[in-house]
């Protein structure tokens, strides 16, 4: 959908709170904390939430919708996904969706539509769904989890970023690790034990003289 977050404002983030009975009050300091400018703050770690909140009415028409039209619907945030036969998923119920969505008051990001049909890459949310036994993580993306924590292993956290060709941080790196385990057990628990193993090594890699630097900053106690 085309900027979702900025869609939602504060009149229907403060009635669709109303409708998961949050008083008038509670609902007005739950939107002065949370929005900026008018719209759901982008970055902030309540927007998804609260945009789960205000969407839901969205969510019941748009099951039914799909429902009538013989498709599956499921939404991550602001990505909407419609799921069925050939002949049903076409041109015609893009436009019906899209309707649909402007009469709830919502705008769909014509540049980013598109079909994917069976036998070419289909991809909801950057995972692999052509499988029927579950999504998977792209090839792609399972060479390069692999290479980095080869590298973190071989090399060690702070030298492997020196060693590899597209060298990623420990934080990313660690985020996307637990990403594959999560969504792709068969793949990502493997690489999580490699992982866990070399993260156990995180801090062992920095000198004494960095240990100091952060020990004085946080004022530790010399005679501890």
């Amino acid at each position: 959908m085309k900027d979702f977050f900025g869609t939602i404002n504060e009149q229907r983030l403060v009635r669709a709170l109303g409708d998961y009975e949050f008083d008038e009050d509670a609902a007005d300091a739950v939107a002065g904390v949370a929005l900026v400018n008018d719209a759901l703050a982008q970055g902030f770690s309540t927007s998804p939430f609260l945009s789960n909140i205000v969407f839901t009415e969205s969510d019941a028409e748009l099951t039914s919708f799909a429902a009538r039209a013989g498709v599956s619907y499921t939404r991550y945030v602001d990505d909407l996904t419609f799921s069925g036969p050939y002949e049903s998923v076409n041109d015609e119920l893009l436009e019906a969706a899209s309707a649909l969505l402007a009469d709830l008051g919502w705008s769909v990001n014509t540049g980013k539509t598109r079909f994917m049909r069976r036998g070419k890459p289909q991809y909801v949310t950057g995972l692999y769904v052509g499988d029927s036994a579950g999504p998977h993580i792209p090839r792609s993306m399972k060479r390069l989890l692999r290479r980095e924590v080869y590298f973190a292993s071989k090399y060690g956290l702070r030298d492997a970023r020196l060693s590899s060709p597209t060298p990623m941080l420990h934080d990313r790196l660690n985020g996307w690790v637990h990403y594959a385990a999560h969504v792709d057990p068969v793949f990502g628990k493997k690489l999580l034990v490699a992982w866990n193993d070399v993260a156990s090594r995180r801090y062992a890699d920095r000198e004494s003289a960095e240990w100091d630097a952060i020990l004085e900053d946080i004022n530790f106690p010399e005679d501890w």
